[in-house]
Formats: C-alpha cells, structure tokens, sequence
C-alpha cells in the first residue's frame, strides 16, 4: 500500500500540493484527473522520490519513506514510469531492460518484458531511439515491470498513442494478481 498524508510541496517557494491525503491499496489502480498544472506529475514525483516533500508523511507497506531518494522506494517496490518515457535511446533495447535489473536474472527479466510485448523480443539488438513512440512506451513500461514492482506509479501512460498500443500497454499493467 501507498499512503501520503498531509503531503505539501513544489518548485522553489511555489507551493503546488497543498496537503494532499491518498491511499492506493494493495491490488487497486487510482487515477488522478485534473487539469494541466493541477499539480498530478508533481504528485508522482514526490511520491516516487524525485521531488521532496515539503511536509507530511509518504508511507509504503507501512514503512516511512519521504525522506528516502528514488533508487531506495525502488528496492522497497515502487516504480515510477515518468511522462515522456524515460529510455535510453542511445542503449538497446536488452541494454535498457538489463539497467533495471540490475545485474540480477537478466535473462528472465528479458523472458518477462517480452511475455508482456513480444515486439520487443524482435528488436532486443536494436538502438531504443530508432523505435517508434508506441514501442518506446512499450520498453518504457516493460522496464518498469521487469523489477516486479508493487505499486506502478505511471504519468501520461497513454498521451499520443494508437488505441491498439494503448490497450496492449493496459493489458501489461492491469491491476490483479499475477501468474
């Protein structure tokens, strides 16, 4: 489980949450709505651990962890899949999966991404920045899901996307117990 409580921050002296309380409970899928600059991916931010809070409590599996950095929520099970996609697009694509790995099952974690999207079992040697936008968000997701996360925290997953992509990367990261 997720929780922050209480969570205020922003850029600089900008305020932009201003006390935000939410709970994502083992096993669910949460949507923020709102509209641009409402303050959604800074939320993501300070939760994943790439913006500090100003003040209040995030908790995840009942441990604290506002103060923790970003790499620290990862090895506890959290996983943020930014806006924009976040690739190395200079790297390959097995390149890219084997990072979030971090030396550990390479193999198996590359068996699971292509489980998952098998387009990628097609073009492991290829450069991730010559795919297209679909299958850069498609890498984007399987090397967030490579690590086996507990919760998904994703930002604009679908933004400019075909619907079948869509549904494909839907299909990846459906909320439910896995096999």
């Amino acid at each position: 489980m997720l929780r922050l409580q209480q969570v205020r921050a922003g850029y600089g002296r900008t305020e932009v949450l201003h006390g935000v309380d939410i709970v994502v409970p083992p096993g669910s899928a949460v949507a923020l709505l709102g509209a641009n600059g409402a303050g959604k991916s800074t939320l993501l931010r300070v939760a994943g651990g790439l913006l500090p809070a100003m003040s209040g409590t995030i908790t995840l599996a009942g441990d604290e962890v506002q103060d923790a950095p970003a790499h620290a929520r990862t090895r506890r099970g959290l996983c943020l899949i930014p806006e924009g996609r976040a690739i190395f697009r200079q790297l390959t694509v097995r390149q890219n999966l084997a990072m979030h790995v971090g030396g550990r099952a390479v193999d198996q974690a590359i068996d699971r991404a292509v489980a998952s999207f098998p387009m990628l079992g097609e073009r492991l040697e290829q450069v991730a920045g010559t795919l297209s936008g679909g299958q850069q968000q498609m890498l984007a997701v399987a090397r967030a899901l490579v690590t086996e996360p507990d919760v998904v925290l994703a930002d604009e997953l679908s933004v400019g996307l075909a619907p079948v992509v869509v549904d494909e990367i839907f299909e990846a990261v459906a909320v439910g117990p896995r096999e």
